[in-house]
């Protein structure tokens, strides 16, 4: 299935109902799918493994991680700005503050995160994006902030290039990694450790 920039003229809420359905297509169906984009947040919600084009020339493939270890493909993704597209199982509601429980992974039995109170029913599953700089390191659980999500993760791996560093934490379970690419300064890097 080979679909070139299907989504570029439709406005995020039609994007946002048509994604779904293209990740049941290609997973009930099991064929091979080529989606070609500028929008990489729609292609991290399709699939991990990317090759990038830049001027018509394969200048990189694999995962964000892997591109990002390539300097001709990072000179090209970078422009797109890397984001982490998390696929996530909605297991319950709290109306009372506003909040869905999620869990981390494919087969949703991961640790848990609370967003923005949703329609979705338990089980369905729903995916969240986040920019590598929107993310924070820490060395242990932090009490007394606002911050609702706090998860434990394992460095996979770093890179450093242009005065700060991106880091490839895994959130995932054993045997089920999830990669979260999370972007912060050099010093940062050295003062954690």
């Amino acid at each position: 299935l080979l679909l070139d920039e299907p989504l570029a003229s439709l406005d995020q809420g039609l994007k946002s109902q048509i994604l779904p359905f293209l990740r049941k297509v290609k997973d009930s169906m099991g064929i091979p799918m080529l989606y070609v984009s500028h929008d990489l947040g729609e292609v991290l919600q399709l699939t991990r493994h990317l090759v990038i084009l830049d001027r018509g020339r394969g200048v990189g493939q694999g995962g964000c991680m892997d591109l990002v270890e390539e300097t001709d493909a990072l000179a090209a993704v970078e422009p797109m700005g890397l984001l982490n597209v998390l696929e996530l199982e909605v297991r319950g509601h709290e109306p009372e503050h506003g909040l869905t429980s999620l869990a981390i992974g494919p087969g949703g039995g991961g640790q848990l995160l609370r967003g923005p109170l949703r329609s979705d029913a338990p089980g369905e599953r729903v995916h969240a994006a986040l920019r590598p700089e929107d993310v924070a390191l820490a060395l242990g659980p932090i009490s007394g902030v606002s911050i609702q999500n706090q998860v434990e993760g394992r460095i996979a791996r770093f890179k450093s290039s242009s005065g700060k560093a991106l880091v490839e934490v895994d959130i995932g379970t054993p045997g089920a990694p999830v990669p979260l690419l999370v972007d912060v300064s050099l010093k940062t890097l050295h003062d954690l450790g």
